[in-house]
């Protein structure tokens, strides 16, 4: 089995080899061409493939696959498990491990407390997420952050809207440059969680 992920992202050498292979796969070779947007692969591309679209799962599903692979789960970290899969239990099962309840219960009281507080708590979370042995930590609240701001958007409107989705696009930046631009935890930390107390001023 081969597994191409994505496949909008070959250059035209790589695509033309991989439409020989196509053409004539050796045999008992099955090739699974994962693609983010069918329209940008060529038609030759296209046209010897069968399309097969997946679905992100229901939140019943993906509680069902953590009851199975994980049934030592509290319920509590189960149920935020599920809210932060998205669909796909896979990435709930990478946070597994990390009492993901409980920082995403952080996250809740940073998105309410006033300024003076926030920073406080700011400072205790980044302090916690900079130490080596709390990476899976860090990288769970790299993705917690930014969609915690996004899911608390979904309830504003007109100004309140506005500010929120400044404070998402400036934490989904950040995030996203953290781990590859090898930028220090504890300072990105420290930032993203002033980003979400700033939902408290909105």
């Amino acid at each position: 089995m081969v597994i191409i992920d994505a496949m909008e992202e070959m250059n035209d050498n790589s695509t033309n080899a991989l439409l020989k292979m196509l053409e004539e796969p050796p045999q008992g070779t099955l090739f699974l061409c994962v693609t983010h947007s069918v329209g940008r692969l060529k038609p030759t591309i296209r046209s010897r493939c069968r399309l097969v679209r997946f679905e992100p799962l229901s939140d019943e599903d993906v509680a069902r696959v953590l009851d199975d692979v994980r049934p030592d789960l509290s319920m509590t970290d189960r149920d935020a498990l599920v809210r932060i899969a998205q669909g796909a239990p896979g990435r709930a099962l990478r946070f597994a491990s990390i009492g993901i309840a409980a920082l995403e219960a952080e996250l809740g009281e940073l998105a309410v407390a006033g300024p003076q507080a926030a920073t406080a708590r700011a400072l205790l979370l980044s302090r916690s997420l900079a130490a080596k042995a709390a990476t899976p930590r860090y990288e769970a609240f790299l993705e917690l952050a930014p969609a915690s701001i996004a899911h608390a958007a979904r309830d504003r409107r007109g100004p309140r809207l506005a500010r929120a989705l400044a404070l998402w696009e400036k934490a989904t930046a950040l995030a996203a440059s953290a781990v590859a631009l090898s930028l220090e935890p504890q300072s990105v930390a420290f930032d993203l969680a002033m980003l979400v107390s700033g939902l408290a001023e909105t």
